[in-house]
């Protein structure tokens, strides 16, 4: 999970000191990444839901953080 997190700042520009990815590598990266960290946080989610006492606000608000 913390490769796909680290691959999707990479490919928005959010990683502080690296190089600016050309738009095709940076694109491509998009295209391959996001749809994966969306899935993955869909899985989490729906796993999280079904533990006793879950926060479903406190997860929308992570969401929200990861711009996903």
């Amino acid at each position: 999970m913390k490769l796909i997190l680290e691959l999707w700042q990479l490919a928005k520009g959010y990683e502080k000191g690296s190089p600016a990815l050309p738009k095709e590598a940076r694109d491509y990266l998009m295209a391959y990444v996001i749809p994966k960290a969306r899935r993955l946080f869909i899985e989490i989610a729906n796993v999280l839901k079904g533990k006793e006492g879950f926060d479903e606000d406190l997860l929308a608000e992570a969401l929200v953080r990861t711009e996903l």
